[in-house]
């Protein structure tokens, strides 16, 4: 119990310290206590619910000649639709936006 006490808080102090002073300099306490743990586990953690591959779609934006209805664009939108499993959808949507869940607001 002791080690673990230490390890979990004793250990941490400072750098949860540092991670609370820098999260309440972005939003500040009152607001965060607007939220129950699940809401703010929502809106920090984006969006749990399938990805909706159509409102992707409609937000990509196509350089280098591409755009929606070119014949490579129609096939790689018919794949993440229709053969991507959530697991997959999820992989493809983390390389082109950095994050594997969609915006709590859709795209």
């Amino acid at each position: 119990h002791q080690m673990a006490h230490f390890r979990m808080h004793t250990q941490l102090k400072k750098q949860s310290a540092a991670f609370i002073r820098g999260f309440h300099s972005l939003i500040s306490k009152p607001w965060i206590l607007c939220f129950c743990p699940q809401e703010l586990q929502h809106l920090i953690s984006g969006n749990q619910a399938e990805i909706d591959v159509d409102d992707l779609r409609k937000h990509t934006q196509y350089f280098g000649g591409y755009h929606d209805k070119h014949k490579v664009i129609m096939w790689l939108w018919d794949i993440v639709k229709n053969d991507f499993n959530s697991q997959e959808k999820g992989t493809f949507l983390k390389f082109v936006t950095s994050c594997s869940k969609a915006p709590l607001l859709g795209f």
